[in-house]
């Protein structure tokens, strides 16, 4: 069945009947809209405060909201599912291998 009224919500409605593996909840010390710029359709944010923001976002792998996180470039306050704090982790740890070396 094609879109009927906001093709728009038919395209959110759509992507939030695929399943998905992981459900993921983050807060990142940034304001709304500077989330909201960068998030899209992609997933939901919620102001915490008007210095944070929380980010709701269900995916098959955790590649995408790693992504974003680098993407906007905040302090993470809290990150679920564990497995995305493992993979936060995991990828800290090669980062900071090369941080400050100049070779």
């Amino acid at each position: 069945m094609g879109p009927v009224g906001d093709p728009s919500a038919f395209v959110r409605r759509s992507i939030a009947s695929i399943p998905t593996a992981y459900e993921v909840n983050v807060v990142v010390e940034a304001p709304l809209t500077t989330v909201e710029e960068k998030l899209g359709s992609w997933g939901t944010a919620t102001a915490e405060t008007p210095s944070a923001t929380r980010i709701e976002m269900q995916v098959d792998a955790l590649s995408w909201p790693v992504m974003f996180l680098a993407s906007i470039n905040a302090p993470i306050v809290r990150a679920d599912p564990p497995e995305l704090r493992s993979l936060l982790d995991e990828l800290a740890g090669h980062f900071s291998n090369v941080a400050g070396n100049d070779d």
